[in-house]
Parts: structure tokens; sequence; C-alpha cells
């Protein structure tokens, strides 16, 4: 792959290119000799402090750095590294607070998150050169992964402890007595995914799904399709009717 044209897995008819002034400044480290990139290197670094406004594009500089433009063994590759690093950590600890999470769990998905990020800028592998082009959009979305994994990971847990007597407490505003009373009696004969799905629907009641990536649904949780969730659904349902004209 073009070094200068690089492309996200999971949208392969998106492709990011980097910024002209971004391609520039490489070009022109690029072509230094190495003892005199590194000092270059050195002082794009203490351009940054984390938390303050820093020259756009100079991440994706830093990351081209970290990957290409130093020795491994150098102050300059560990200073890139660790700017890069503390850029990211404040940026994910702003980002988690926003989804209500325990302390542990925050701090679990963002250590998580940030490990990844430090594994992808040590690889020299072209099929992740995009971090080069969009670092924070690339960030984010290693933590998102992250994030739904953790909310997946939860939910599980929450729906697979479910036995016949253990359904949160419901207010008649939500389910009646007699609703939790069937919705234990069918969680019974489930699979842990139809019961993860059922749970989200009715205990929790999370949308299907949403085009607006904001809204949590129960195909985000799950980490499957909309369609998927009411094929599930549906087949919930038309067993319940079975099992009740068979009594």
């Amino acid at each position: 792959m073009n070094d200068q044209l690089a492309q996200h897995p999971p949208d392969i008819q998106r492709t990011y290119t980097r910024r002209p002034d971004v391609e520039e400044r490489v070009r022109q480290l690029a072509a230094l000799r190495p003892a005199e990139r590194e000092r270059e290197i050195l002082m794009l670094c203490a351009s940054i402090a984390p938390g303050q406004r820093y020259p756009a594009g100079i991440l994706e500089v830093l990351v081209w750095a970290v990957r290409h433009g130093c020795r491994r063994v150098s102050k300059a590759h560990d200073e890139a590294a660790a700017r890069l690093y503390a850029v990211s950590n404040l940026v994910l600890r702003a980002k988690v607070r926003k989804f209500g999470y325990s302390n542990v769990e925050s701090e679990r998905i963002v250590e998580e998150t940030l490990t990844a990020v430090m594994e992808h800028l040590m690889l020299q592998d072209s099929k992740i050169s995009f971090w080069e082009c969009q670092f924070l959009r690339c960030l984010l979305y290693r933590f998102e992964t992250i994030s739904t994994k953790s909310q997946v990971r939860r939910s599980l847990s929450d729906a697979t402890s479910l036995d016949a007597g253990s359904l949160p407490e419901v207010s008649d505003e939500t389910m009646s007595v007699e609703d939790t009373a069937m919705l234990r009696t069918i969680m019974a004969g489930l699979t842990d995914e139809e019961r993860l799905v059922l749970y989200l629907k009715c205990v929790e009641q999370l949308p299907e799904e949403s085009s607006d990536a904001s809204i949590d649904t129960i195909a985000r949780r799950v980490g499957r399709t909309g369609r998927t969730v009411r094929n599930i659904l549906t087949r919930i349902r038309e067993r319940h009717i079975e099992s009740e004209i068979s009594q």
C-alpha cells in the first residue's frame, strides 16, 4: 500500500490521505540526515503540551516519526511515543467520563485502549498506516470498539445471571407483575444470546437499532445487525406462542 494513502479495514470504500501540510512536513523530515531528523522531531515534541492547543497535523507527523522516522532506540523515538501517549490518555479520559462507567471499568477501558494504540504505533505494517492520516479519529474508533465490547460483556453478565427469581424489580410504568413472571418463564428456556436480547428489550428497553451512533441499541450491545436482533425476537415470540398453544 502506498505510504501516502491508507485504507481503514472496516470501511473498504473510504480512503484516508494525509493533510497536505502533514505530507510536506513528512517529506522534509525524511530528506534529513538521521541525526538532524531526530533533532527536528524532538523540537516537534517540545511544541506539544497535552491539554493545550497544539499545531494541527502534528500528531500525525509524530505517528510517522515513531513508526518510520526515528531509530527505535533513541530519545526522539521515546519522546514522540510519550507525547502521543499523553495526548491519547487525556482524550480517552475525557471521553470515558461521558459513558457513566464505574471507576474500575473506566480505568480498564482507557488502559486497554492505550495499550492497543501503543502496539499499533510500534508496528510498521502498511495495513494500519491510516493512523498516520487520522490519528485522533483512529484513537476514538479503537476506544468505541473496546467500549462496546465492555458493554456487551456487562450486559451478557447481567442477562446470563438471570434465573427464575432474579429479574430486577420493575414498576407498573415498565412491566406488570404478570409480565415479569412471564419473562422469567420465557428466559428459562433461552440461549445466552436470546436471553441477552430479550433482557435488553424488555428490562433495559433499548431500541433494536438506530441510525444515530450516539443512541445505545440492542444491535450495538450484542454486536449484531438490527435485522438479526429482530429475527431473534421473532424466534422467541414464535417459540412462546407454540408453547402456549401446546399447553
